[in-house]
């Protein structure tokens, strides 16, 4: 139970099925390697939006790789998400708890 003044959304997730939080051991599968691969490609572009603005870029072709980074980014969450989602709350107890958990994160994801 989450007795903390935090929102839902700022609580930690319990999951079972990853290291690091209160349930247990877990560990990370291929769907992760494939966050990983998305992660190292945000970071290049990250360089790359450095360069531009370094370089005095026209600011609607900033503006326009910004804006591919953000989508970037959420491609991420959503996979993180989704493998949450699989592997995380199928291992759940009951159903009513499942839904819970799965609130929580889709919650965290729309308020990013």
């Amino acid at each position: 139970m989450r007795t903390s003044s935090r929102r839902p959304w700022q609580q930690p997730l319990d999951c079972a099925q990853h290291p690091g939080t209160s349930s247990g051991a877990g560990g990370r599968s291929a769907p992760d390697e494939q966050v990983i691969r998305r992660l190292r490609a945000t970071k290049g572009q990250v360089r790359g939006l450095q360069r531009m603005v370094q370089r005095e870029d026209v600011c609607a072709d900033v503006l326009v790789e910004v804006s591919s980074l953000q989508c970037a980014l959420r491609g991420v969450a959503v996979a993180l998400l989704d493998d949450h989602l699989h592997r995380c709350l199928s291992a759940e107890g009951s159903a009513d708890d499942a839904v819970a958990e799965a609130r929580i994160a889709i919650d965290r994801v729309l308020r990013t």
